[in-house]
C-alpha cells in the first residue's frame, strides 16, 4: 500500500515537471504513446474516451504518469524526470521518499493474480506474466478492497517488508485477464525466432525462452502502453455493450424457482416411484434426485480412462435437483420455463403420491440489491433478519452450483465440469471456471457487505486441490 510520503513524493515530481517545458513535451510524449492509437482506433477524442471509462479514469491516468517516472528519454536513454528531480530537489527529500521515487523509476507492470488474503494485513499474489511463485505483499487496503482471484495490472516495488505496489493498479476482470494474457502470449511468442534470425545475419547466437520473451516486453517502452491498451478497450467495450443477461443452457433468463408438491401417501413409496422414472437418476443413497436432460456430446477422453466403457465420456445435460425433505416432494431449478415443464412431469407421472405442488421463483441477486444500501423509492425494510436472508441466498446458490456441475458450460467448450475435468486440457479450463465463480461470488459479497458463499467443496467435488499456484 502507498503511503501518503509516497503520493507526497510523486505529486512533488509531477509538479516540478511541469515548470519545465521540456518535460511538459516527454510526458506528452509518454501521454500520446498511450492514448494516441486508442483514439484513432476507437474513433473517439480524449473528452469522449475518459467519458466511456467513467470512474476508471483516474485510475489510467495515474498509472500512465507512473509510466512518465519510469520513462527514459534521450538519443541513449540518459534522462529521467526522477533522476532529474533528485538531483535538482533531492535536498528536500526525506530518504525514505527518494528510495520510493528510485523504486517506481526502476519499475515495470505486470499483471497479477491474487490468491488468497489476510484481511487488513497482507495479499498473495501471483505474477501471471513472469509465472512466479505466490508471493505475500503488505498490504492492508489491498487486502480489504480485492478479492480472491482478483487480477490486476501494477507495478510492485521495494523488497522485503516494504514490497508494495504502487498506486497505478488496473483491475482486469478475470475475463479481460484472460484476453489480455492470451494477446501478450501471442504478441511475445515468435519474438524467440525473429531474434535468432536477426543474430544469425551478424554472425551471433542468441537464444531466448518464452519467459524471458515476456521479461523483454516488459521491460520495453511497450511494456506499459500494452496494459493501457488492453484496459481502456475492454472497459470501452464493456460500456458500449451494456451488462449482459444471464441466461440457462436453454437459453431462458436465470430465475432459481422452486415446485414443492405436499406428500399425500409415502415417503418411501414416492421414493421408490421417482427410481422408476428414466427421467430421474438418485445420487447415491440420500433422497436426493438429478432431472435429467438431453444427452450431452461425448467428452474427448484419453485411452486409459475410457478403457471398455462404451459409455465412458458420455452424459446428461441435468435441469435441476429433485429432493424430499420437510414433508414435501421439492424441485429445484434455475428458469420459470424448467419449473412449468417440471411441474407438468411430476404431476403426469406421480400422480395421487403428491398433493397441489406451490411454485415460487427467486432472484437473489435483486433481493440482495433490495436488502443492502440504501433504500429506494417505495423501498420496504424486509421482514427476513440479514442473516436468515444471506442463508437463503446460499442455499439457492450452492444448488445451483450443484446442478451446474452435470451441465454443459460455454466455458468449458460446452462440457460439463464433471465431464472436462477427466482431461489435462479440460482441467485446466475447469480450474479457470472454478476462479471466474469464485471471484464473482466474492466480489458480489464484498459489494454487498456479506459473508461469500465458500466455494471449496466445488473445488473438492472435482478432486481439484485449491491451491494458490498455477494449475
Amino acid at each position: 500500500m502507498s503511503t501518503p510520503v509516497d503520493e507526497r513524493v510523486l505529486a512533488n515530481v509531477v509538479e516540478w515537471a511541469g515548470d519545465h517545458d521540456e518535460w511538459g513535451d516527454f510526458r506528452a510524449e509518454v501521454f500520446g504513446a498511450h492514448f494516441g492509437p486508442l483514439m484513432d482506433g476507437l474513433e473517439l477524442t480524449d473528452e469522449a474516451l475518459f467519458e466511456r471509462l467513467g470512474p476508471m479514469t483516474p485510475l489510467v491516468l495515474t498509472a500512465v504518469m507512473e509510466d512518465f517516472l519510469a520513462s527514459r528519454f534521450g538519443d541513449d536513454g540518459e534522462r529521467n524526470v526522477v533522476d532529474e528531480y533528485l538531483a535538482r530537489r533531492g535536498w528536500l527529500e526525506k530518504k525514505q521518499a527518494a528510495s520510493y521515487l528510485r523504486a517506481v523509476r526502476d519499475s515495470t507492470p505486470s499483471l497479477y493474480e491474487i490468491v488468497a488474503l489476510d484481511p487488513g494485513r497482507a495479499v498473495t499474489v501471483r505474477d501471471l506474466v513472469r509465472e512466479t511463485d505466490p508471493e505475500r505483499v503488505p498490504d492492508r487496503q489491498l487486502s480489504e478492497t480485492t478479492t480472491v482471484w482478483d487480477c490486476f495490472a501494477g507495478r510492485l516495488v521495494g523488497a522485503g517488508r516494504t514490497r508494495r505496489f504502487t498506486e497505478g493498479r488496473l483491475p482486469f476482470p478475470r475475463q479481460a485477464a484472460t484476453m489480455c494474457m492470451e494477446d501478450l502470449i501471442g504478441l511475445t511468442k515468435d519474438l524467440p525466432r525473429r531474434l535468432r534470425k536477426a543474430a544469425r545475419k551478424e554472425g551471433k547466437k542468441v537464444q531466448m525462452s518464452q519467459l524471458e520473451a515476456r521479461e523483454f516486453l516488459l521491460q520495453s517502452p511497450m511494456g506499459p502502453v500494452f496494459f493501457t491498451n488492453q484496459f481502456v478497450m475492454f472497459h470501452v467495450e464493456q460500456a458500449e455493450a451494456g451488462p449482459p443477461e444471464l441466461r440457462n443452457t436453454d437459453d431462458e433468463p436465470l430465475v432459481l424457482s422452486t415446485v414443492r408438491f405436499p406428500i399425500a401417501g409415502s415417503e418411501a413409496d414416492l421414493a421408490a416411484a421417482l427410481d422408476g422414472l428414466t427421467e430421474f437418476d438418485r445420487d447415491g443413497p440420500e433422497l436426493n434426485w438429478s432431472w435429467r436432460g438431453r444427452e450431452l456430446p461425448p467428452a474427448p477422453l484419453p485411452k486409459e480412462l475410457v478403457g471398455d466403457d462404451p459409455e465412458a465420456g458420455t452424459g446428461y445435460l441435468s435441469l435441476g435437483m429433485a429432493e424430499i425433505a420437510g414433508g414435501a416432494l421439492q424441485l429445484h431449478v434455475n428458469s420459470v420455463e424448467r419449473a412449468e415443464r417440471g411441474r407438468e412431469l411430476i404431476a403426469s407421472r406421480l400422480g395421487a403420491l403428491v398433493g397441489t405442488p406451490l411454485t415460487s421463483h427467486e432472484d437473489p441477486a435483486a433481493r440482495l440489491e433490495n436488502g443492502g444500501g440504501e433504500p429506494g423509492t417505495g423501498y420496504e425494510e424486509p421482514d427476513i433478519p440479514p442473516a436468515e436472508m444471506e442463508a437463503v441466498i446460499h442455499e439457492f446458490q450452492e444448488r445451483h452450483y450443484r446442478q451446474v456441475l452435470d451441465e454443459s458450460v460455454p466455458m468449458l467448450g460446452n462440457r460439463s465440469p464433471r465431464q472436462a475435468v477427466k482431461t489435462k486440457k479440460g482441467r485446466a479450463a475447469v480450474v479457470e471456471w472454478l476462479k471466474f465463480i469464485e471471484n464473482a461470488e466474492s466480489q458480489a459479497a464484498l459489494q454487498q457487505k456479506r459473508r461469500p458463499l465458500d466455494l471449496s467443496w466445488l473445488w473438492a467435488e472435482l478432486k481439484i486441490p485449491k491451491v494458490g499456484s498455477k494449475p
